[in-house]
């Protein structure tokens, strides 16, 4: 069986709406999910346990696949899927925790006004230079609000975020995120980094857990556990990868890359 036989079967989508957390979205959810693996047959073709798990564990977390909501995208690394959690997406995570007031995203340029304070008076001071061309980037910053009237920041430069995906072996495909959306990456590696220290909830700390292990390389392990519970034992599932049918259901069609889509203003 092939991913997409996997999620158009009864029992699949009957243990996927048990474990998610909104099954009254369920058609919407496996349309997109469906969708998504159309327009990137690599990751279609991922090893199955890994890539239901993953499918799964978005579902869990209340997330969107791909690129219409910028919540979490699915990429493929030796074989195995990897999931990965977007931007909006950890900061959807972020507020559905009620312990969040405020958050703010930007990048800091060059010939920006930035200053940050460390200690009793700890905060952050910038003032974009709206009277001539900003320069290069050189880093982004998250600066939250809690419910406890706290604050915190977090700032990373453009060096320690580029060290970081070298690290992490970053896999750059036009299907990548960090291709198709490295501004919104680059936001979201310093929102984690901000939710790392605060433990707003204990799904954002497993979302937090997972996207680090993704940078790893070892996500796919858990994700493969998961998987395993939402497949039957069956070789054509388990030890083979799937296929992509030969046959197209009416109105699909094969793509290879997503097009791009155009940038949306930040709201935050």
């Amino acid at each position: 069986m092939n991913i997409f036989e996997i999620l158009d079967s009864k029992e699949f989508r009957e243990r996927l709406s048990a474990v998610m957390l909104e099954p009254r979205k369920l058609e919407r959810f496996l349309a997109i999910t469906k969708t998504e693996l159309r327009n990137n047959p690599k990751v279609a073709n991922c090893e199955i346990k890994s890539l239901c798990g993953a499918i799964v564990q978005t579902g869990q977390f209340g997330l969107e696949l791909g690129g219409m909501q910028g919540h979490a995208y699915l990429t493929e690394r030796s074989g195995r899927c990897q999931l990965i959690i977007g931007y909006k997406g950890m900061i959807s995570l972020g507020f559905r925790s009620d312990k969040l007031l405020t958050l703010e995203v930007q990048k800091v340029c060059k010939n920006d006004y930035f200053k940050r304070r460390h200690g009793d008076n700890k905060g952050l001071e910038h003032e974009p230079n709206d009277k001539e061309d900003r320069g290069e980037i050189i880093g982004y910053y998250a600066y939250a609000h809690l419910v406890n009237h706290d604050k915190a920041f977090e700032y990373m430069s453009m060096d320690e975020i580029e060290k970081l995906k070298k690290e992490a072996h970053v896999v750059i495909t036009p299907n990548s995120p960090w291709v198709k959306f490295e501004e919104a990456m680059c936001k979201k590696t310093v929102v984690r980094q901000l939710f790392k220290f605060q433990s707003l909830s204990p799904e954002l700390d497993k979302a937090i857990g997972l996207d680090e292990m993704a940078d790893a390389g070892v996500q796919s392990e858990a994700l493969s556990k998961i998987g395993a519970d939402f497949v039957k034992n069956d070789e054509t599932m388990t030890e083979a990868p799937s296929k992509m049918p030969e046959v197209l259901p009416e109105g699909w069609s094969r793509v290879n890359e997503v097009k791009e889509e155009p940038e949306q203003q930040d709201l935050l």
